[in-house]
């Protein structure tokens, strides 16, 4: 038997697995079961006449995880096998395509990268529909990144092919009224603080679309891009009363 949980005796896991036969490999930290039930509070839910994963000693790994199973009005039902790449200790990617029954492959990924002064994560997914003939998509980009002691660079970059995509897909900022994306630099050095920033918005909003047309042509014409914005402030040392100027 094997379960994450603590065991007690005379008491069932919230979740086990158990086995007619298992093997702990410790030179490649694998565990293998034959004829292996998974049980949750004691009752079998799940078979396989085999199984294995690596031990709890390993923290990373490439290989397969849990899949998803799901269904929404778009792209119908699915099936969405993921399989983690780790790439190094600091760099790793999510492959997670989508097979539907209604729009076909929906491609699904994410790369995250851990650097000594910055990161960066990215997300995105593609697919062709073959109904309209066109190609959507979609990409969330996040970074940091530490220029020197004075100067931090972050990137917010968000990114839709068309307005309804992320509706349509069930994706994170689905029922914001605009998709904004934000660049900027940054600085620090005692009482000074600058700022460098620009600002794209795409307007998203599925209620205004749906309602007024012509309100929505309106607003997505007159869309401002901000470039740049800048900001400086300066807190003077304290004078000899605690006065001071900014």
């Amino acid at each position: 038997v094997y379960s994450p949980c603590d065991v007690c005796r005379n008491k069932e896991p919230l979740w086990q697995i158990k086995a007619r036969k298992v093997k702990h490999d410790a030179a490649s930290k694998d565990v293998y079961y034959n004829d292996a039930f998974i049980e949750v509070k004691g009752v079998p839910v799940f078979y396989t006449p085999f199984l294995s994963h690596p031990d709890p000693t390993v923290k990373r790994r490439s290989g397969f995880i849990a899949p998803t199973i799901g269904s929404n009005s778009y792209i119908g039902g699915y099936f969405q096998p993921r399989y983690f790449w780790n790439i190094s200790d600091h760099e790793d990617f999510l492959f997670s395509p989508m097979l539907s029954s209604d729009k076909g492959i929906v491609w699904n990924g994410q790369y995250r990268k851990y650097v000594y002064n910055g990161d960066i994560d990215i997300t995105g997914s593609f697919l062709h529909d073959e109904d309209d003939d066109r190609n959507r998509g979609n990409m969330f980009l996040k970074g940091r990144y530490e220029v020197n002691d004075f100067w931090l660079a972050e990137a917010d970059v968000n990114y839709a092919s068309d307005s309804l995509y992320l509706k349509d897909l069930s994706l994170p900022y689905k029922d914001d009224a605009w998709l904004t994306s934000k660049l900027s630099l940054q600085g620090f050095d005692n009482r000074n603080y600058a700022s460098i920033e620009a600002y794209y918005y795409k307007l998203i909003s599925y209620t205004l679309r749906e309602y007024d047309q012509k309100e929505f042509d309106r607003r997505n014409l007159g869309k401002p891009t901000v470039l740049p914005l800048m900001e400086y402030e300066n807190i003077s040392e304290t004078g000899k009363y605690g006065s001071y100027m900014k």
